[in-house]
């Protein structure tokens, strides 16, 4: 018996897993989290160079990459990181910040 092959499926987009929540979503609904030095900044173009950790815009699933270390780990630097940057960004987050973040050309192709 022949395997099928199924069709290409024009609606699929890439995924990527939250750092904090280790849920898999499609990589327009996360925020991508790069390292500048010894800071970790928020890339919500998702363009700057370097390798990036993928997390949630949700105060939850930040903290929750922070506390597991799962940040550090997935932008492979070493402990005692500088996250002003994104504690800053965590308390930012309400909707409205959120519907700005999606509308800046994370979305866009």
């Amino acid at each position: 018996m022949a395997a099928q092959q199924s069709a290409p499926d024009s609606t699929k987009q890439p995924t990527r897993t939250c750092v904090g929540c280790r849920r898999r979503e499609r990589k327009a609904d996360l925020v991508r989290l790069v390292a500048n030095g010894d800071q970790v900044i928020v890339d919500s173009r998702a363009q700057l160079p370097g390798r990036g950790a993928y997390v949630h815009p949700s105060r939850s699933c930040i903290e929750a990459g922070l506390g597991r270390r799962a940040i550090e780990r997935g932008l492979r630097m070493r402990p005692l990181i500088d996250t002003t940057t994104l504690a800053q960004f965590a308390d930012q987050i309400d909707h409205q910040t959120l519907a700005k973040f999606r509308s800046s050309g994370m979305n866009a192709r």
